[in-house]
């Protein structure tokens, strides 16, 4: 199970083990029918942090970076209402299942051609293709962020002592993006003539 997965500290913390222990917001999640195990209303809510160290080698450089992400991860209540027998449960609330954050930096000077090359024209009205892709420093860097949540209600009834029923509905939300940047630069200024 990615670390990332389900919603709840404690069910997490289990390593996912929880759809027969379920008694808090979280069961909306793991198992409605568990909702009945609530001793009394609740609020939840949960944020998470992710902190990526990264060490790269390239070109004979090494750099090491580090980043955060912090996020919002998940927010419901569930309401128990007031019964003589049994349990009723109502539960609602939006729940981060999945991040997609990460990310790569490296940085050296590359004595190595990548082949890039330019078409360009020159005073005249000759066109000719110049290389540019060697004796370079050259930087890359890349960050993904993103996620996949849920809007979702669910309930659960005690029907008997030994038989509770629940129902969670879910609508699927989410979005991805993907920034990669890539820079190439003559800091020795090897390329100083034109064309």
């Amino acid at each position: 199970m990615n670390y990332s997965s389900g919603i709840g500290g404690r069910a997490l913390a289990m390593g996912g083990a929880y759809t027969a222990a379920a008694n808090d917001y979280s069961a909306v999640y793991w198992n409605p029918a568990c909702l009945t195990l609530l001793k009394q209303s609740e609020i939840s809510g949960e944020m998470y942090q992710l902190r990526f160290h990264n060490e790269t080698d390239f070109a004979g450089t090494r750099l090491m970076e580090k980043e955060n992400f912090t996020s919002f991860k998940s927010a419901g209540m569930a309401y128990k209402f007031p019964t003589t027998r049994g349990s009723l449960v109502i539960a609602f609330g939006y729940n981060r299942f999945r991040d997609f954050d990460d990310f790569l930096y490296f940085s050296g000077f590359n004595t190595l051609d990548n082949g890039l090359a330019f078409d360009l024209e020159d005073d005249n009205g000759d066109t000719g293709t110049y290389p540019y892709g060697s004796d370079v420093l050259q930087t890359e860097d890349i960050v993904e962020r993103g996620n996949l949540g849920a809007w979702s209600f669910g309930g659960g009834m005690a029907l008997s002592p030994n038989f509770s029923l629940g129902l969670t509905f879910s609508s699927f939300t989410g979005f991805s993006e993907y920034d990669f940047r890539f820079y190439q630069d003559d800091v020795d200024d090897v390329y100083n003539q034109y064309p």
